[in-house]
């Protein structure tokens, strides 16, 4: 008995080094040349794979500064983990609730799955209630719009019709109906 999970990873596009692949060639799938991993079966987490995160963050410290390997495992208890491995940090996530959809509801993975976005999105809601919770004069929405700047990421256009987009466009709105 025991707690049982699989996991895969995100596609880094690095190679992963011998002395790893011989490590877990039991236990992990490996790719030809680069790109993700994944279990091979359920395993206890503890047993075959109990020195995986740390021995990733050995290969992640000899990639490129900024690399980061993300794993995702699925729980036998239909639970789900992420672990987020840099070469400072291994930092576990758990959703704590669960949206009913049709179907996968984005049409691309800017951040779908970063703990990141949420917290941004939160300060834009924030954003958004201040809009309209408060006699808008000018200095406010100038102030708001100078602290929604900086959320809206490239890549973002006229039209976008994300929440921080949309609170950028309705205080640009709102100053050009006032001037």
């Amino acid at each position: 008995m025991g707690f049982r999970s699989t996991f895969t990873s995100d596609d880094n596009h690095l190679c992963w080094p011998e002395w790893f692949k011989e490590k877990y060639q039991d236990s992990v799938n490996f790719p030809q040349h680069t790109g993700c991993i994944s279990s091979k079966y359920e395993c206890k987490i503890y047993s075959a794979w109990g020195d995986l995160t740390a021995d990733i963050q050995k290969v992640v410290s000899a990639w490129p500064s900024d690399s980061e390997v993300v794993l995702c495992f699925l729980h036998e208890c239909e639970g789900v983990s992420r672990c987020k491995i840099t070469k400072d940090s291994i930092k576990w996530t758990e959703p704590q609730d669960w949206e009913s959809v049709d179907g996968v509801t984005h049409s691309y993975c800017y951040g779908c799955s970063d703990v990141d976005k949420l917290r941004e999105e939160k300060q834009t809601a924030e954003l958004h209630n201040r809009l309209l919770g408060q006699s808008t004069t000018i200095t406010v929405l100038f102030d708001l719009l100078k602290q929604v700047e900086p959320l809206v990421a490239d890549g973002h256009h006229d039209g976008c019709t994300c929440p921080r987009c949309l609170v950028k466009a309705q205080i640009k709105e709102t100053l050009e109906n006032r001037e």
